[in-house]
């Protein structure tokens, strides 16, 4: 393990003394970079991902002896994503759901808890014989996340409550209930709207329009219009008039489900981004995705998720940008470097974790 060219270095003994003194942070991203290093490389990382993924069960351990369950917790997160980076996702969804038990010895990391549960259920939902256990581990993160809505709203705290109700919204989302998802993302808007906020107004703007998608492509039911038209006031309020007009466009659009089609909308979300509006480009990618999820049109996912993701971070809309990686990386087994679902506080230009 330490006989390593120059190029890909990894100390091994480092990196478990940094989990054991919790420098967390620090010991991931001298993970990552080794793992990436020797991918690049095209070098075998089974034996790696092994020894190492052991060093942070160990260290994990030491942290429960001590009963801190938060350096426990995330050492075991992040034993999380680095199974998926090694392409072991049902390693990667234990990992996930042992941070959440250790999270949850605590109130107080209630909102960890239910980071880490969403994304252990994301896995599980893909593997067939995990579909109950992805059932019964939905339920406590939606305990927890209850728990979380009850204190903002306690709070008036109407940016956390937001995005908390985002983080349901990736819950129900992963689980295929789109009428609780499609509640969750209203709810959502409806807080970002509260804060009086042109870019919070825009952020409302872009949840009503995806739930019109949610509505018009994947459950195929009236009433969809409302929605643009609640998007469209959001765009105005945040003074984008080209993605509220998207939107009144949007009401009586056909968009087919030819493969031809979806990708002519790729190259025109791709175009409007770089020239017009990058709201409306998002606006436009987001229905993109209702019908590919719809038609499980494959063909298309690697095309449309990247822009996506990418488009949603000009947009700076930080969570729908970890929400919809986090959905890219479990639900198609794409061996991608996840974040926690964070909360983050708007500070200035931009938005700084708090957590």
């Amino acid at each position: 393990m330490n006989e390593i060219s120059s190029s890909c270095n990894f100390d091994e003994r480092a990196i478990k003394s940094w989990l054991d003194s919790g420098f967390v942070e620090a010991a991931f991203s001298q993970v990552v970079s080794y793992l990436k290093c020797k991918k690049e490389r095209n070098e075998d990382i089974k034996e790696e991902c092994n020894i190492i993924v052991e060093t942070y069960r160990r260290s994990a351990d030491m942290h429960t002896e001590r009963r801190d369950w938060f350096s426990c917790g995330q050492i075991l997160f992040d034993a999380g994503r680095l199974n998926i980076l090694c392409e072991k996702f049902s390693d990667a969804a234990n990992y996930f759901i042992d941070s959440a038990e250790s999270f949850s010895n605590s109130a107080r990391l209630y909102r960890q808890a239910a980071s880490a549960y969403i994304i252990g259920v994301a896995i599980l939902s893909e593997i067939e014989e995990k579909k109950i256990d992805a059932l019964d581990h939905s339920e406590k993160a939606r305990l927890r996340l209850k728990w979380e809505l009850e204190r903002y709203k306690l709070a008036r705290d109407y940016e956390q409550l937001a995005q908390t109700y985002d983080d349901m919204f990736l819950l129900e989302l992963v689980l295929g209930d789109y009428e609780e998802a499609i509640d969750n993302l209203e709810n959502a808007a409806k807080a970002y709207s509260k804060l009086n906020d042109k870019h919070f107004s825009i952020i409302a703007g872009v949840r009503y329009s995806l739930i019109a998608s949610i509505y018009k492509h994947i459950l195929e039911k009236v009433g969809w219009s409302k929605f643009n038209k609640l998007a469209y006031d959001s765009f105005i309020n945040g003074g984008d008039p080209v993605a509220a007009s998207l939107e009144l466009i949007k009401i009586n659009l056909y968009i087919s489900d030819d493969e031809t089609a979806l990708r002519d909308l790729l190259e025109a979300a791709n175009k409007i981004r770089e020239s017009a509006s990058i709201s409306a480009a998002t606006s436009l990618l987001l229905s993109t995705f209702t019908i590919i999820h719809k038609n499980k049109n494959n063909k298309l996912i690697d095309e449309l998720f990247p822009l996506m993701i990418e488009t949603l971070k000009l947009n700076n809309d930080v969570k729908f940008e970890e929400i919809f990686k986090i959905f890219y990386t479990t639900k198609y087994n794409k061996p991608l470097e996840i974040d926690y679902l964070g909360r983050y506080k708007r500070t200035g230009g931009g938005f700084a974790r708090i957590w």
